[in-house]
């Protein structure tokens, strides 16, 4: 039996350890603090190749290429787009509020899907150089168009080069006929000592925009039903749907609502009408008039690259037996305008209400990236009223069409990398 005095002196000492333990936890901990120095180490060199490479340039034109990459994917661009404009809503919240309610559907068939200017993808030659070499950039265009003789004019630039020292060629405006499919190429030419010379960077990524100016149009038609206002209090009284028996497929029964069609294009002219349908000519509360509101909006489509550069004419097809009530449009006879059936009135937005439109910006003088957005994006164009004069009896369906004229810069990118000297 032991003493007591062993005892306590084991409770001071602790327990005994093992021998082989001990080792492996001093070989733990000599390899924890290689570790540490391993990270700590790449970390110094991972910041010296950061200095070196933004030293020599080459942090920029890694970034300048990936811009290039992402504005030109058309599986990128549309996600990115995507993310910038939910970042501006948590900005700005009211944006979600302003874009509700504004649906359309594509018209789909071949010759709607093709309509616009496509680039397709950029050569340069060559596309590492010094600056005091040539640069050429060969782009192949296509375009399609809705309307006669459009107008298409060409344009190159990068930052800080004179407009002197690029050669545009085709450099004359171009004429395309309706409803025709044309090709071009797009020739830039960079002169000797365009860029300015390296100085302290031995490489420096430059991003060359090639921009197509051209006008285009685009429509939108929306179906609208109506039926006299006796015969549809009669039926809501009875629980009856209107339109029940109707097959549309852009009608929501539900909401008694229906969403407009468009034609393609870079943007998208989109009309929207907030009431339930049918529409009547008087309201189902008093012998007043029913008064409606229409929205038109003109909207950039995703998959298109460039910006809204300025709108030429606004027109709003109406049938016989509605009439448009703003002050800002005016109605103009069917033998002026080309593009209406004998059987629509022909409304059309005043050159005023036109010159604001395109004038905007002049409200976004202390913030122009807002008015670049607003170019970009699109933005409402008018809410004008009307009303219904007389109806015949019973269900008819109809339809209110819109159609804008509007300049678009389309535009595409190409990264060249300039090298102070070859090796």
């Amino acid at each position: 039996m032991g003493k007591v005095g062993d005892f306590y002196r084991g409770i001071r000492e602790g327990p005994r350890r093992n021998p082989v333990l001990e080792v492996f936890l001093f070989i733990g901990g000599i390899l924890k603090w290689v570790a540490a120095g391993v990270v700590l180490l790449f970390l110094v060199l991972g910041c010296t190749a950061i200095i070196n490479a933004n030293s020599k340039g080459v942090t920029q034109l890694y970034a300048s290429q990936a811009e290039t990459a992402i504005a030109n994917s058309k599986i990128l661009n549309p996600i990115y787009s995507s993310l910038q404009d939910t970042f501006k809503i948590v900005k700005d919240p009211s944006l979600a509020v302003r874009d509700y309610g504004w649906k359309t559907e594509v018209i789909n068939n071949k010759e709607n899907q093709e309509l616009g200017l496509r680039f397709g993808a950029v050569n340069a030659l060559p596309s590492r150089t010094t600056v005091d070499n040539e640069i050429i950039l060969n782009v192949p265009v296509t375009i399609s168009s809705l309307k006669d003789d459009s107008k298409l004019t060409f344009n190159c630039s990068s930052k800080d080069v004179s407009p002197e020292k690029i050669v545009i060629s085709p450099s004359e405006e171009i004429r395309i006929s309706k409803n025709q499919r044309y090709g071009f190429t797009l020739t830039c030419t960079f002169l000797q000592n365009a860029f300015q010379q390296l100085t302290t960077e031995e490489v420096k990524g430059r991003a060359i925009k090639l921009n197509a100016i051209y006008d285009f149009t685009t429509k939108s038609y929306l179906d609208v039903y109506t039926m006299p206002a006796n015969s549809l209090q009669d039926l809501v009284t009875r629980g009856i749907n209107p339109l029940e028996q109707e097959e549309n497929s852009l009608l929501n029964k539900q909401t008694r609502q229906t969403i407009a069609e468009s034609t393609n294009g870079p943007m998208r002219t989109i009309l929207s009408l907030q009431w339930q349908q049918p529409l009547t000519e008087k309201s189902l509360f008093s012998q007043s008039d029913q008064i409606y509101t229409l929205g038109l909006k003109i909207q950039k489509a995703s998959s298109w690259q460039g910006k809204l550069s300025k709108i030429n004419s606004i027109h709003i097809f109406l049938p016989n037996n509605f009439e448009l009530i703003d002050d800002s449009f005016q109605e103009i006879s069917n033998e002026d305008n080309l593009v209406s059936e004998n059987s629509y009135k022909t409304y059309a937005l005043k050159q005023g209400k036109i010159d604001e439109l395109n004038g905007q910006c002049k409200y976004y003088q202390s913030d122009p990236e807002k008015c670049n957005q607003l170019f970009e994006n699109g933005f409402i164009v008018a809410f004008p009223k009307f009303k219904v004069n007389s109806l015949d009896a019973g269900l008819t369906k109809d339809s209110i069409g819109a159609e804008i004229d509007y300049d678009f810069e389309a535009e595409t990118q190409k990264t060249i990398t300039l090298v102070k000297e070859f090796a």
